[in-house]
């Protein structure tokens, strides 16, 4: 597990959880989100991220498509998560149906992550 505090205290509303098991793309997401003024802890794996107690005070998820081997359980993950989940699907992939998450395809500019993300903690997803 890679958890990392960003800006800001583990109950503030402005963070967000990572998730991805490559480690320069999570170099790469957190420097895009913290540039963008948000608190980033970063996981590479679902269960460490989703089961944190910062997982409580978080204002949304963002979770690499290489981070879920097991579809299914990433949807009750994302269903039972009290937050926005967003999900960064390679553009290659066949779409998936996931109800309980926005998706953005990969690769992608910094610029319609930090949308999503502010979207999310300003409650619009």
């Amino acid at each position: 597990m890679i958890c990392r505090g960003g800006i800001g205290g583990c109950g503030r509303m402005d963070q967000i959880i990572v998730v991805t098991p490559d480690v320069s793309f999570m170099h790469s997401l957190t420097f895009v989100l913290e540039s963008g003024g948000v608190g980033v802890l970063s996981y590479d794996a679902l269960d460490p991220a989703f089961g944190s107690l910062q997982a409580r005070h978080v204002a949304c998820a963002v979770v690499d498509d290489e981070a879920i081997s097991d579809w299914q359980y990433a949807e009750d993950l994302f269903r039972s998560f009290r937050h926005p989940v967003i999900l960064l699907m390679d553009q290659y992939c066949p779409p998936r149906d996931m109800p309980y998450a926005r998706c953005l395809a990969k690769p992608f500019l910094g610029e319609p992550l930090l949308e999503a993300v502010h979207d999310a903690i300003s409650g619009k997803i």
